[in-house]
């Protein structure tokens, strides 16, 4: 885990290397100060999980960690959805994969025909940059979304991702199940700073893990389970946000450009539930266009 501070982003927060870690770290912590006085009601009661079924605290860490089937159907008609949308166009910009790093044995003819026991010899590696994609996606919009909508948003950057590994990308998704802010007050107008906690959901040279991704990406319980109970636990926290529990970043036209920013520093592309629901429009094509125009402007 490491520490989130870009002050000129106004944008402070965690990283951690895996979901595991993340419940690791955060299980062993006591409420932080801010939410001490509080309680840790909003993010340990029942949740959403879909709009027909609820959580506990404990099912939500269980099927982050795990993962879930209780997705599958609405996953499958998502999938189907999404491939109606996909352009021709994607097809045809298929390239050949680049080529990975080789180890191979040739024979050695001469030790091969006297009986020589080191009759081979090991080719050195032949190393070629390889192409890559990082995406920095956020789960973080308000309570009436729907499960489809999110698991849409999913789907297409899953589609997004398996045609770039067919055009020879490898891919990642940096996962952020809270990117929000508290707003000013008429009694507090300070500048409060955006808190951002992520992981890594799938790192580069992994395979897609349907199973395993479906919940973080599609579950409501997440915002709460994950991400605000997250909130109430980081020493980065000084301030209760109370039963709103913050506005997503996506809300605040300045702190999405400096989102954006963030996830450029860290050669990702920004992508979020509210971003393909509203200026993507659920549109599988604009959203890879984006895409594409992001990675030539890194």
């Amino acid at each position: 885990m490491k520490t989130i501070n870009a002050p000129d982003l106004n944008i402070v927060g965690e990283a951690y290397e895996s979901i595991d870690e993340f419940y690791a770290v955060n299980e062993a912590r006591e409420l932080n100060a801010a939410y001490a006085g509080n309680g840790d009601f909003s993010a340990k009661r029942k949740h959403d999980v879909t709009d027909r079924k609820e959580y506990t605290w404990q099912e939500t860490k269980d099927d982050m960690r795990l993962g879930s089937n209780l997705f599958d159907k609405e996953f499958e008609e998502c999938v189907k959805e999404v491939q109606k949308e996909v352009p021709s166009a994607w097809k045809a910009a298929t390239r050949n994969r680049a080529h990975k790093d080789v180890v191979g044995q040739s024979v050695l003819v001469e030790r091969a025909m006297v009986g020589h026991p080191r009759a081979f010899s090991r080719k050195k590696p032949q190393r070629i940059k390889q192409k890559t994609v990082s995406f920095f996606f956020s789960i973080s919009c308000p309570w009436y979304v729907d499960a489809h909508d999110r698991l849409k948003s999913g789907v297409i950057l899953m589609a997004v991702c398996e045609h770039l590994e067919r055009m020879g990308y490898q891919t990642r998704i940096l996962y952020s199940p809270d990117f929000s802010f508290g707003k000013k007050t008429r009694w507090n107008d300070k500048d409060w700073p955006s808190m951002l906690v992520q992981f890594c959901l799938k790192d580069y040279k992994t395979r897609f893990n349907l199973k395993k991704m479906q919940f973080p990406l599609a579950s409501k319980s997440a915002l709460f389970h994950a991400g605000c109970w997250w909130n109430h636990r980081t020493p980065v926290q000084t301030r209760c946000w109370g039963d709103g529990e913050g506005f997503s970043v996506d809300n605040d036209a300045t702190r999405l450009e400096k989102a954006k920013e963030y996830a450029r520093r860290n050669d990702s592309v920004y992508l979020s539930v509210p971003m393909i629901r509203g200026e993507l429009g659920m549109d599988v094509a604009k959203v890879f266009e984006y895409v594409m125009d992001s990675i030539d402007e890194m």
